[in-house]
């Protein structure tokens, strides 16, 4: 019996129970990684289909935006200021500019759509959100990259969390 046979680690792990707590520990530590990996990159996906179909078909913003117009009446507040603000121009315009009558123009008077600050806040409020969503994405993705690939930070706490629990055990 020489010195090699105490320097060559055991395969299995049969002889050091720590060695079997840290095998198991690295295993799941692995596979918890590999979860939540795939999660990142799974809301990624959907966050990245979602921006390209709205891209494709921005109708699909209406329903958001008649859900904020809804919660904070956005669109009354800013139309009624609208009506306001223009009520005073016509007011104080002064009387010797000649005005045209609704009958005397010869064009078809068109209704002007109102501006709808709900659908841009709608909009605004969408790509935030879809920021936010991404960015949480990507730093699931790198934190399960590092557990999957179980770092040697997270092997060095694991060790010492090990030497720890196997003090505490003796100690007891």
């Amino acid at each position: 019996m020489g010195y090699n046979d105490y320097d060559q680690p055991d395969p299995i792990g049969l002889r050091d129970p720590n060695s079997m707590i840290q095998t198991v520990i690295s295993a799941i530590v692995r596979i918890v990684g590999v979860v939540i990996l795939f999660v990142g990159l799974w809301v990624g996906l959907k966050v990245i289909l979602e921006a390209w179909a709205l891209y494709d078909s921005p109708e699909r913003i209406e329903r958001f935006a008649v859900a904020v117009e809804r919660g904070s009446n956005l669109d009354k507040i800013f139309s009624a200021t609208v009506e306001r603000m223009s009520t005073q121009v016509i007011a104080e315009s002064p009387a010797d500019e000649p005005r045209l009558s609704a009958g005397t123009s010869s064009e078809p008077e068109t209704p002007v759509p109102a501006l709808r600050l709900s659908y841009f806040a709608a909009w605004f409020i969408v790509m935030m959100l879809m920021l936010i969503i991404g960015s949480l994405a990507m730093s699931a993705i790198s934190a399960g990259g590092k557990l999957a690939l179980y770092d040697t930070e997270v092997r060095k706490y694991s060790r010492e969390v090990v030497r720890e629990f196997a003090r505490l055990r003796r100690a007891a």
